[in-house]
């Protein structure tokens, strides 16, 4: 049985050092019949480990019933792992974050009475115990520490950036947590993700973050020196938002130069996400950091493994720094963590505009000097090349190039298959496989390679092909900042001019290429074959979709559909069964008053299409195309019938409000403003928010608030509630309300809060805004808060003496579909079920769903649900980031019938809907 232990140095497997070079892969999000491929293109990549996070909800849906059947099979997807001899670092959670709804808390415990999530909550912990236990089962033998062939598991992670500062409260939490593991048979290290805001005995202090890695990692180094270094999560791409802006990511130089800052602050890091994939169906939460923000499924859009499989855009560019950490893990892992050179600070500018640090880290296995240029903002077609000399220890120099990269890193003795040691290699040495040695440069120049105290003199080569030097027993591979993207170092030796290799060593060739050359681990050079040599790759051809069918929304927006059935009053989706996406909600009134009324739910979120007796009344909530202010109805003294299809958009992924409401859950308020009075500014002794509200994120016992308090004193002597609404909401505040803290609003909002008879006094009422006491313009911040709060009365429920009924949304029976002509697909205006069938052969392409013509809904692809668009609104108004739907390869039925199920919200037409086939790409398979 073996051990894993840990220094300030690295990880220890039976005392052998370790490297860790690890990537994010995702397994829920990722078809279980891609798993393996996933996994070998992140090897193919450099990675010599795999990350993966495991969402309870999906493993739990029901209370005690847990499912690790075919794509929540985690026991399989770990075994994949160790099949192709990589480690494995677990992410239990309970809490992951990540975009996942609820942060992958299942819905189910938000609705246990006096529970508190994410905190030592007896209801909480009793769940999250029996989860542990039920994961343990599943994993617990495929440690590396288990008995007999053991498994990849080297290290566990608990819990996920609890950034809370209240000790007591972490111990009753973290504490528990960090036990039930261990009871449960995890004996693996275990590291944290809390950035050192909180940590329980024994474990590892990880960091999250990307940006100025070498002065945390120095100053994480000086708190935790017994330690390994590890960012355990680095992101590489940003969250793509359900109508919002594309988002720009780091270019890829500046990705890779991140990574390699890291390896110079002596750190270790999980790289997020490597492989692009589907938050499958309802699974995408809300984004924890603006409150109208919601994720789409589309997850990881510029991962450097695309979702369909294939090398995204940043994929090179990472892979040479991490095939470098990996294939010269020895070094990095025996590196003196206790020799901190002093350097240049590139974050503060300096007088030469350009400036380059040099960072070197020497150990007993070997030495390294990175070479560090700033980091680009956007990508450039410059072809400058910058050269420096490096003044060694024994007074001799050397010339480094830097072309377009950001990053360079010059390697010293290093000890090569036991019978030579490479003194220095100027270019960069990207890879060392049995009696070879890959490095690259900036095309055009020179660099040197010195072995057993001989140095070789190298002209790195202008076009595709790489120069072949032999040199003291060793093959020397050079390749410029193009070409060595096509060379590939693997157990099987080194590929030259191929696109990728799979787990068998079968190269797949360039386009038209009808042969490549491989190097075996003793450095000798043979031709291989391409038997399927593959045309060069032109086009995206489409299939046209025709004999769409067809079945609207009517009887539910007029009430009649036979599926509605009583309830007592407006309430969470998920007390109606309907936990996540869409439900019906139909009010009738036996008669109005002849009124109009500006009417509020002033609780409930998302989105509520209302339609008021047959009458579209429009969309109230968030996000394009929609309202959150109150809407105008005119209730005549007839009867009257709301139907109201509400969407649950995802609950929050972060942030103090992961269980909020979803649906209509309010009465239907006729709202009025409410006179609170001029706000003054109060002067009061200042308080910490821990002290009466725990946990609270990015929050120290030592963090009070401001002693100036905006306060409102007003009387209210009725029972109506009192809406109090921000735009925007500007500065973390504590509510306090008659000398009593309520309530907490960070980032996440909520954007509008009520309060109720229950809460109010009958009378006399003070109410109180606390900002932070680190607000840099503390009365400035006051003046916009008071400026962004507005007050309004519930008067009246106009809905008080209504009957209520519920109906969930679910597909229409085969039989309801009616085949639609063409030139009457337009005709839909509310919400619509679209069905249409296609025969299809990629070839192994990629296919994706061309959405053109369609507004806001979900698509279904042989039953299985892909996820939700946003492709326009009910007007017409573009929206996007995404036009386009990757159906996946494992959800396609090659040279079958494929049956395509949409449902649009506004009725868009399908008419110019296709499938596209992405031959410029192709996956890479195992």
């Amino acid at each position: 049985m073996a051990t894993v232990t840990h220094d300030g140095q690295s990880f220890m497997i039976d005392s052998k050092r370790i490297w860790l070079v690890a990537g994010q892969i995702d397994y829920g999000r990722i078809p279980h019949e891609a798993w393996a491929d996933r996994i070998h293109a992140a090897k193919l990549a450099g990675f010599n480990t795999i990350a993966t996070s495991i969402p309870w909800a999906m493993h739990e849906p029901r209370p005690g019933q847990f499912d690790f059947v075919a794509g929540r099979d985690l026991r399989r997807f770990i075994q994949l792992v160790h099949h192709a001899g990589l480690l494995c670092i677990l992410r239990p959670g309970p809490y992951i974050g990540g975009g996942w709804d609820m942060g992958g808390i299942p819905e189910w415990l938000a609705r246990k009475e006096d529970i508190q999530l994410r905190a030592g909550s007896a209801p909480f912990l009793e769940a999250a115990s029996r989860y542990i236990t039920a994961i343990a089962e599943q994993v617990r033998d495929l440690q590396v520490t288990s008995p007999g062939e053991g498994g990849p598991i080297v290290m566990i992670q608990n819990e996920s950036e609890w950034t809370c500062g209240d000790d007591a409260a972490a111990t009753a939490y973290l504490g528990e947590l960090a036990r039930y593991y261990r009871e449960a048979g995890f004996n693996v290290p275990s590291v944290n993700s809390n950035s050192l805001w909180q940590s329980v005995e024994g474990e590892i202090e990880g960091w999250v973050g990307s940006a100025d890695m070498l002065a945390t990692l120095r100053q994480l180094a000086s708190v935790a020196p017994d330690q390994p270094r590890i960012v355990v999560d680095m992101p590489l791409c940003n969250n793509t938002y359900v109508g919002g802006a594309d988002e720009p990511d780091l270019v890829p130089y500046a990705i890779q130069r991140r990574l390699v800052e890291v390896l110079a602050g002596g750190g270790q890091f999980v790289a997020n996400p490597v492989a692009g994939g589907l938050t499958p169906g309802f699974w995408p939460g809300r984004d924890g950091n603006d409150a109208s923000r919601f994720i789409e499924n589309n997850h990881g859009r510029h991962a450097p493994i695309t979702a369909s499989g294939s090398a995204g855009e940043s994929f090179h560019a990472i892979r040479r720094v991490t095939t470098m950490a990996s294939s010269f893990s020895r070094v990095f892992a025996n590196l003196d963590h206790n020799y901190k050179p002093i350097l240049l600070d590139q974050r503060h500018h300096t007088s030469t505009g350009d400036p380059v640090a040099v960072i070197d880290l020497v150990g007993s296995q070997g030495s390294v000097a990175f070479i560090l240029a700033k980091e680009p903002e956007a990508a450039s077609k410059s072809t400058r090349v910058r050269t420096m000399d490096l003044l060694l220890g024994d007074g001799s120099s050397i010339t480094v190039s830097l072309g377009k990269q950001a990053a360079s890193w010059v390697l010293f003795d290093v000890l090569l298959d036991g019978r030579g040691m490479m003194d220095y290699c100027t270019l960069n040495a990207m890879a060392l496989a049995g009696k070879c040695i890959v490095c690259y440069g900036p095309a055009g120049t020179q660099g040197m390679v010195s072995i057993n105290g001989s140095p070789l003199t190298v002209d790195v080569p202008k076009g595709k092909t790489p120069l072949i030097e032999t040199h003291e027993g060793f093959t020397i591979i050079v390749g410029n900042e193009e070409s060595i993207d096509t060379i590939y170092a693997t157990e099987h030796g080194v590929f030259v001019g191929v696109e990728s290799v799979n787990a068998d060593g079968i190269p797949v060739g360039m386009p038209g290429a009808k042969s490549c050359f491989i190097f075996g681990l003793d450095g000798k050079k043979q031709k291989f074959v391409l038997e399927d040599a593959r045309p060069a790759r032109v086009g995206t051809p489409s299939v046209a979709l025709s004999d769409w069918k067809a079945v609207d929304s009517s009887d539910y927006i007029s009430g009649e559909n036979a599926r509605f059935a009583p309830i007592d009053g407006p309430a969470d989706l998920a007390d109606l069964g309907s936990p996540f996406g869409y439900g019906w909600y139909k009010i009738h009134l036996k008669a109005g008053d002849g009124k109009k009324h500006k009417v509020l739910p002033p609780r409930s979120r998302d989105r509520l299409h209302f339609f008021q007796d047959g009458e579209n009344l429009g969309v109230f909530g968030f996000g394009p195309g929609a309202d959150h202010n109150p809407m105008v109805i005119s209730l005549s003294k007839s009867e009257h019938t709301f139907a109201v299809l509400a969407e649950n958009m995802g609950r929050p992924d972060s942030g103090q409000n992961l269980s909020e409401p979803k649906g209509l859950v309010d009465e239907l308020y006729q709202i009025k403003p409410f006179k609170a009075g001029r706000h003054t500014t109060e002067h009061a002794v200042p308080i910490s928010p821990l002290a009466s509200l725990s946990p609270l994120w990015h929050m120290r016992p030592s963090d009070t608030t401001h002693p100036d308090r905006l306060t409102w004193s007003f009387v209210h002597r009725k029972k109506s509630p009192i809406i109090i609404s921000f735009e925007p909401l500007v500065a973390r505040t504590l509510v306090i309300l008659n000398d009593e803290p309520i309530m907490f609003l960070d980032q996440t909002g909520p954007m509008r809060i009520t309060l109720d008879q229950d809460q109010l006094n009958r009378g006399n009422n003070t109410l109180q805004f606390a900002i932070m006491g680190d607000e840099p313009d503390p009365a400035q911040t006051l003046s916009d808060l008071a400026s962004a709060t507005s007050f309004a009365e519930g008067v009246e429920s106009v809905t008080a003496k209504a009957s209520w009924a519920f109906a969930k949304w679910e597909p229409p029976a085969p039989s309801d579909f009616e085949l639609v002509a063409k030139n009457k697909l337009g005709s839909f205006k509310t919400p619509t079920w679209f069905k249409t069938k296609f025969e299809i052969d990629p070839d192994g392409a990629p296919v994706y769903l061309d959405l053109t013509g369609l507004t806001k809904g979900q698509v279904f692809l042989n039953d299985h649900h892909l996820g939700r668009y946003f492709v326009e609104t009910a007007t017409r108004k573009s929206v996007g980031p995404s036009t386009a739907m990757l159906l996946p390869e494992a959800a396609l039925r090659i040279g079958r019938i494929n049956e395509l199920l949409i449902f649009d919200e506004h009725g868009g037409s399908p008419a110019k809907v296709k499938v596209i086939i992405d031959k410029p790409h192709v996956r890479i398979r195992r």
